[in-house]
This record gives C-alpha cells, structure tokens and sequence, in this order.
C-alpha cells in the first residue's frame, strides 16, 4: 500500500507535507505511512478516498483504476484539454446536468439559431431530397442524350 500512496501523492504533484496536511496529518505520519513503517487506518483511507477521489480497492490491493472517473473530474480533464474558462465549463456543465428531454430542447433552439443565422439554411432532410432531385435531373438528362445518339 506503500507505493501505491506515493504514487497518488505524485499523480497529484504534492509534497509529503501538504498531501498529510490536506488530510489532517503531519507531514513526518505521512511519510511514515509511504516508507510502510505504520500503516494508515481506516479513517485516513476512507478521508483520502473521499477527498482525492481514490479507488479505495485499488489502494489497498492494486486492483483497478487509482482514481474514480466522476462527471466533475471528467469536466475537468475536458477542461484542461480544450483549455476551457470558467464561463464555457459552466455552460457544458448546465446542459450535462439538463434531462434528456431538457437537452433535446437546447439542440433544437440551437439549430434554429444557426438556420436564421445562416439565412434559414435548408434542413438536412432538404438537402437530402434535393441532392436526390437533383440526381433525377441528371439521369433523366443522361437518358434524353443516349437516345438522341
């Protein structure tokens, strides 16, 4: 369990210090508890866990992921990749929070949105049927010249 402490501590880029001292101990406990020296009770682990969002089998038995994937840490690795501020993370959270129904409205309000912009640009239902009208067209005009020749 030793190790795999230090690797939690690491992944989050804390010192001994400041990791014991976010979880209420010093930073000599601490250090005793990643040496392997004394292990750390149940209260610790189960605060750390909590805290730092750590797969608590995979700290005591190396089975699993280190840490559990929440809807909030997912945000935020989507935030750190695409460089989000705090407004876009915001919005992406309130429509994620939304009922499926709730966000099919938003998808819908957005689409019409972009059609008046756009100066109501065909659906794409249009655009399907025309490209078949337009396939049409050209068959029927591939027809006419084959029995002209």
């Amino acid at each position: 369990m030793n190790e795999r402490l230090k690797s939690i501590r690491k992944s989050l880029s804390m010192t001994q210090k400041d990791f014991g001292a976010e979880l209420g101990v010093s930073r000599d406990t601490y250090a005793s508890y990643e040496s392997g020296r004394v292990i750390p009770n149940n209260t610790f682990i189960q605060l750390m866990c909590s805290k730092f969002n750590v797969n608590e089998e995979w700290l005591r038995t190396g089975d699993g992921e280190m840490f559990i994937k929440t809807k909030r840490t997912t945000l935020d690795e989507l935030t750190a990749s695409y460089n989000l501020n705090d407004k876009e993370k915001a919005i992406i959270q309130a429509f994620l929070d939304l009922s499926p129904h709730g966000r099919a409205g938003v998808l819908e309000y957005v689409d019409k949105l972009v059609g008046s912009i756009a100066g109501s640009a065909p659906s794409r239902d249009e655009q399907i049927a025309q490209r078949i009208a337009d396939t049409n067209k050209m068959i029927e005009n591939a027809a006419k010249e084959s029995i002209k020749q």
